[in-house]
């Protein structure tokens, strides 16, 4: 819900500020938000760093190819392929995971990415590959990869440790790229209040929840439930008054919603057990 309430922002912010430099400063946030609301999870092993660093630099990839993709391409179309992480997630579980999801996981799958298309693509909208759809795309295995990390790495007592090195790694990616250029700080009441929603909401708030939902729920099925982003984006601009109820959204949410009744409804796969907790804890 947080994701599709941020799409749209993100879209006019990267009309005021360079794309690295949002991402930069809205993670800065992040990471210190989460530091400062759980300070004792900055005491952290060298694993769980390492591991926190891998996939914060697979989201901080994918989120900077998004992010320089919107400019050059329409918010509907790189909506609609940065949302095929739902795809590419299920394809890397069965081939790096080694788990063949069942039948209606990949039906559901097929189903999320029709609902995308109905619920993203404009009718009558031109077709090609620019760099705009090329950067979504990437996006997607970018996202699609960081979920399947979670998925091997998380478990239910590092997820605040991890969620804050993932913050802290991607704002290092986003600086690195963003200062050839100089930091382009926001300016006004705007700029900043729509910084603040996205690094503290949309950014620190979304990673602890994902990495929290991921170690009680196999990858595939996250994926799909997470690839609803348009549909919630569709809901909040007719709910704000900004579009009218369409039959493309309600064709897409149907679709949309089919497809996540399917993936919560499968048998959780065999996955990992965390180890048993010593007789100190």
């Amino acid at each position: 819900m947080l994701w599709g309430s941020s799409y749209f922002m993100n879209k006019a912010l990267v009309g005021m500020m360079p794309p690295g430099d949002i991402t930069a400063v809205r993670f800065t946030m992040s990471a210190i938000v989460l530091a400062l609301v759980a300070p004792r999870a900055l005491r952290m092993s060298r694993r769980t760093l390492l591991q926190g660093i891998a996939m914060g630099t697979a989201y901080g990839i994918a989120q900077l190819f998004l992010m320089f993709g919107i400019v050059h391409t329409s918010a509907s179309v790189s909506g609609f392929l940065t949302g095929m992480y739902a795809v590419f997630t299920a394809v890397m579980v069965a081939l790096i995971l080694r788990r063949n999801p069942p039948p209606r996981v990949w039906i559901s799958v097929g189903l999320a990415t029709a609902a995308l298309g109905v619920l993203t693509l404009a009718p009558g909208a031109t077709g090609g590959l620019g760099l705009g759809e090329l950067l979504s795309i990437a996006a997607a295995v970018g996202f699609a990869a960081h979920i399947v990390l979670t998925d091997m790495f998380i478990d239910q007592r590092r997820v605040m440790s991890l969620a804050i090195v993932q913050t802290a790694t991607v704002a290092v990616w986003s600086l690195a790229v963003a200062a050839p250029g100089g930091i382009t700080m926001p300016h006004g009441t705007v700029q900043w209040g729509a910084l603040i929603y996205l690094g503290v909401l949309c950014g620190a708030l979304t990673l602890f929840l994902q990495a929290w939902g991921q170690a009680r729920m196999e990858a595939s099925r996250a994926a799909v439930i997470m690839s609803s982003e348009p549909l919630w984006a569709a809901v909040f601009a007719v709910l704000a008054g900004q579009e009218a109820l369409s039959v493309r959204t309600v064709v897409g949410g149907t679709l949309m919603m089919g497809a996540i009744w399917l993936a919560v409804r499968i048998p959780p796969l065999r996955r990992r057990t965390d180890p048993p907790p010593t007789a100190a804890s």
